[in-house]
């Protein structure tokens, strides 16, 4: 096969670009943080997987393999960027604390902390070119940003639980 020539990777058409992107936490204003706001803060996330298991069939010494189950990644990590205000720092502790009261331990239903995470991959206008839906999503684990003598920016991150998730191109 010959190398592309460069109207054939012209051709192509636009490329998809990392930092074309918004998400939204549907339900996120009862901790605090506007959908808004939180879309303005947000640096990168990890888009969700499904990762699939093979099973290996032996028989008499010859070996195949064929697919077996595929089993969703069940978190993904949202960097945020912290302003002075601490709103992405606020956020995240009124959504742990609705989920486990510090002091009493008295925890909050699922569907009570739960939010909907929307990831729309956008294009040059700003359209969608697809779309990752996570249901059953929950703050399972956040880093608040570390404190340097550096002069960096404070990136807080939260590690957000799934059950699955729907996507669409």
């Amino acid at each position: 096969m010959a190398r592309p020539t460069v109207e054939q990777i012209r051709g192509l058409g636009d490329f998809a670009h990392s930092n074309l992107w918004d998400i939204t936490l549907v339900g996120s204003a009862k901790f605090g943080i506007s959908e808004e706001d939180l879309n303005f803060r947000a640096q990168s996330v990890e888009l969700p997987k499904r990762t699939g298991t093979s099973l290996e069939i032996n028989i008499r010494g010859q070996k195949v393999k064929q697919p077996g189950d595929y089993d969703y990644s069940g978190t993904t990590t949202l960097t945020l960027i912290e302003t002075d205000d601490l709103i992405v720092s606020q956020a995240i502790s009124a959504w742990r604390e609705q989920i486990i009261e510090t002091n009493t331990n008295k925890m909050a239903t699922k569907r009570d902390v739960e939010v909907q995470v929307i990831i729309r991959r956008l294009n040059r206008n700003g359209d969608a070119t697809g779309v990752w839906v996570l249901h059953g999503c929950f703050l399972e684990d956040y880093e608040l940003g570390d404190m340097t003598d550096t002069g960096d920016l404070v990136l807080p991150t939260m590690t957000i639980s799934y059950d699955y998730f729907t996507e669409g191109f």
